[in-house]
């Protein structure tokens, strides 16, 4: 079972589990990922996440100066409309990449790569290394 914070809206509030709660899921992932922080760190018990998450639409804040592929494609997997979420085959297309980019003033080197059934993304920097993988 992962951990509560990761969980889809629709996951938390108890309406079952479906595959676009796994692109949530990736998506805060991959936000940790990208911003070296705890997603809803200020959240101190599972009241308070569940009332942040379910109904105040709340999501972790997507930085400014991301690549506007990446911000794009984590504002439509937070999505509050769940058919609004992309689907994990193919909808990621947009972010396969080997270039270096910039995120919090360190260069890392992203990598993201999609299969019908699987992600894998991996987020290399000079000060730690991160890999996530479905």
């Amino acid at each position: 079972m992962i951990p509560h914070r990761y969980m889809a809206p629709e996951v938390l509030s108890g309406r079952g589990y479906n595959l676009k709660a796994d692109v949530y899921c990736f998506a805060v992932i991959l936000w940790e990922m990208l911003a070296g922080q705890k997603p809803f760190a200020f959240v101190r018990s599972m009241r308070q996440l569940k009332y942040h998450v379910v109904k105040e639409h709340g999501r972790p804040s997507i930085d400014d100066r991301w690549p506007a592929k990446i911000k794009g494609m984590l504002a439509i997997s937070f999505d509050v409309e769940i058919e609004a979420r992309p689907v994990s085959d193919g909808s990621y297309s947009c972010l396969h990449t080997v270039d270096p980019l910039t995120f919090n003033e360190q260069t890392c080197l992203f990598i993201f790569t999609a299969y019908p059934s699987s992600f894998i993304c991996s987020c290399f920097n000079f000060r730690k290394c991160h890999f996530f993988m479905t």
